[in-house]
């Protein structure tokens, strides 16, 4: 069954389908389970393997298409309307993101049966699936979650290189607020995952001595509420270039050889429900003020534009999959097409690379062409492994919901399978 072109459903779904939609969902996580538990980390990723991975991810794009099902059906309202709420969003952009990686298995499940070189399974995307739970959830090897030990030293890091503490108070910088915050309410992000591992992150933007994916290059300091709808897409921070010259040559090329540079805040969703709350009861400034605010730092110290880049591609793939789920993928890009001509992050060789963004335009529609101007002239070993940490992320990332909207059963009836992880964490 072909989720993804299957028409919505009435609105008019009686509590019984419901209840009949929550016992499927059930059924589907304890199958999910099953097929999960012989699947992990060997040493060798074969047909057999890959085969399995498709499998995974059907369970996982059908119990994604419940959970459609269910939401829309407790609406009550209006389908338009409904596809403009965060669950809508997050919802479609889940199945779309599932879908890609489902389609990626299969691609290799065609590789192999077609007996095609060994080269042509590249090590950096096995890399992936062992430190990451991208298709098969492998649990044990790899990165994983950063441990407590691990983030409190990268936000020590931080708190360094942007001298970013009070000299007298228990506060920390936001550069986005441009104001201090207590300490306990700022959250140490990273822009490039940690679960993705480094051996990823080198696969993608070559290898760095010494190494970053838990420096200081790779992060900001931001305040808690802020960080979450960062983490969900809600804005990316881009360069900093005056809107009458952001077709200026002249601009760009000073922006790229000003230090430090600056970069300022871009709302990404035109539907945000959130766009008129304050930011926190300390700011008056509301979510939709913040577009085009300049970031404050207090020291010349700048995150690497390549990973402020990689975190803004993400949020592309995730506006272009949330709008073409409406069918309004051109929304998405005249939104994003206002940023054509600031898209020149980093110096030479310090893009991603060319074949890695086109994989990404293919996914999303010539229109997007315009983030090929972040490209490099290097081609990296695998044209899939950016949209597939792209699909990864969009997955994994945290939810801006309220606790227990998508609790697929009793706590007692989770607790019960083994080695579950949520798709909602």
């Amino acid at each position: 069954m072909d989720f993804l072109n299957e028409s919505m459903d009435s609105l008019q779904t009686e509590p019984e389908t419901i209840r009949i939609l929550k016992k499927r969902k059930r059924e589907l996580t304890t199958n999910l389970s099953i097929a999960r538990k012989p699947w992990r980390a060997h040493g060798s990723f074969d047909l057999k393997l890959w085969s399995q991975a498709v499998k995974i991810e059907r369970i996982n794009l059908e119990r994604s298409e419940v959970d459609r099902k269910i939401s829309l059906g407790s609406f009550g309202g209006l389908e338009e309307e409904w596809k403009k709420t965060d669950e809508a969003k997050m919802i479609l952009e889940r199945i779309q993101a599932q879908a890609q990686t489902r389609k990626i298995c299969e691609n290799r499940v065609s590789q192999l049966e077609n007996v095609l070189p060994r080269r042509s399974l590249r090590a950096s995307f096995m890399k992936l699936f062992t430190t990451s739970t991208m298709g098969i959830a492998i649990k044990g090897t790899g990165n994983g979650n950063c441990d407590t030990s691990q983030q409190a030293n990268f936000r020590t890091g931080m708190i360094k290189a942007y001298d970013a503490r009070h000299s007298t108070q228990p506060w920390i910088w936001c550069p986005i607020l441009g104001d201090f915050d207590e300490e306990e309410n700022i959250q140490a992000s990273h822009l490039f995952p940690y679960m993705n591992g480094q051996d990823t992150m080198d696969a993608i933007f070559g290898k760095t001595r010494p190494e970053e994916l838990s420096s200081p290059r790779n992060g900001l300091l931001l305040s808690r509420r802020l960080e979450r709808y960062f983490d969900a897409g809600k804005f990316a921070i881009v360069p900093d270039i005056p809107e009458a010259q952001k077709h200026v040559l002249a601009s760009v090329k000073g922006w790229l050889n000003c230090e430090p540079r600056e970069y300022r805040v871009k709302l990404i969703d035109p539907d945000w429900e959130r766009r008129d709350e304050k930011v926190s009861r300390h700011h008056p400034i509301t979510f939709g003020e913040l577009d085009g605010r300049q970031l404050k730092f207090r020291s010349s110290f700048r995150p690497a534009a390549r990973y402020l880049y990689f975190h803004y591609c993400v949020q592309m793939l995730r506006m272009c999959w949330q709008h073409s789920s409406q069918g309004k993928s051109s929304q998405a890009a005249a939104i994003l097409q206002a940023e054509e001509g600031k898209l020149f992050w980093g110096t030479a060789g310090r893009y991603l690379p060319r074949n890695m963004l086109l994989a990404l335009v293919e996914e999303m529609g010539h229109e997007y062409k315009f983030v090929l101007d972040g490209a490099t002239r290097s081609r990296s070993d695998d044209d899939d492994l950016l949209l597939g940490v792209c699909a990864r992320n969009i997955k994994a990332r945290p939810s801006i919901l309220a606790p227990g909207v998508f609790q697929p059963c009793s706590e007692d009836e989770v607790s019960g399978i083994e080695g579950e992880e949520s798709d909602d964490e």
